[in-house]
């Protein structure tokens, strides 16, 4: 099934306090998501949805110390597909 965009949420975290965020990571209380159970879902999707886009959000993904290896990974998953 072809999608126009996937996100994944590489930490629920973020160092702002953005009075405007409409997903509550300002609030300092999340933490981040670990590369295993980001490569899991992304396994488990890989051959059921093709996205035209993928987006890394929600916090402040470059909190997460894996942030790199989740962008490989996504690229790994989805060869041809654009990955922000």
């Amino acid at each position: 099934m072809k999608i126009p965009n996937l996100e994944i949420h590489a930490t629920h975290a973020c160092n702002l306090s953005s009075k405007s965020c409409s997903h509550f990571s300002d609030h300092r209380v999340g933490k981040s998501v670990s590369l295993e159970e980001i490569t899991s879902q992304m396994k488990f999707w890989n051959h059921r949805i093709k996205p035209k886009l993928f987006s890394n959000l929600v916090g402040e993904p470059a909190l997460n110390k894996e942030l790199c290896e989740i962008v490989w990974e996504c690229r790994r998953q989805w060869p041809s597909r654009n990955c922000s």
